[in-house]
């Protein structure tokens, strides 16, 4: 059974197979070396870079297929709706997005012990509810 862990041998042989340069077997721990190491799978010394080009290539098939296919149902459609112009998606923001934003847990309430972002901070202004602009 294949093991999709955080940097096991499948996530490995991906990034093998479209970013070489950032897999360096060589800085595999020992294999009898304790455990948990950081970021790696247990399996990831049974990745393999040719299985990872084979799946990417597999994926990207696929994807290329699928994106056809829904060009070619949109074209068969041809759906008369247009795009949402700037001030049509400002306008969804204000009448349906933010009065809702009371709803939103985050929104509302710090986690136990957490405490707001400083004043000076690029979070500051979105920590929480803002008021309406009207």
């Amino acid at each position: 059974m294949a093991d999709f862990s955080h940097g096991g041998s499948i996530e490995t042989a991906y990034l093998w197979a479209v970013a070489p340069d950032c897999v360096d077997l060589s800085r595999l721990p020992p294999e009898d070396a304790p455990r948990p190491h950081f970021a790696m799978g247990d399996n990831a010394y049974e990745t393999d870079r040719r299985r990872g080009e084979r799946v990417v290539a597999s994926i990207a098939a696929n994807l290329a297929a699928k994106g056809k296919a829904l060009l070619e149902e949109y074209d068969r459609v041809q759906p008369t709706r247009k795009p949402l112009t700037f001030d049509e998606v400002e306008q969804v923001w204000e009448d349906e997005v933010r009065p809702r934003f009371a709803d939103f847990k985050a929104m509302t309430e710090l986690a136990e012990g957490q405490t707001p972002p400083s004043e000076d901070s690029i979070w500051y202004a979105n920590w929480k509810v803002p008021k309406n602009r009207s």
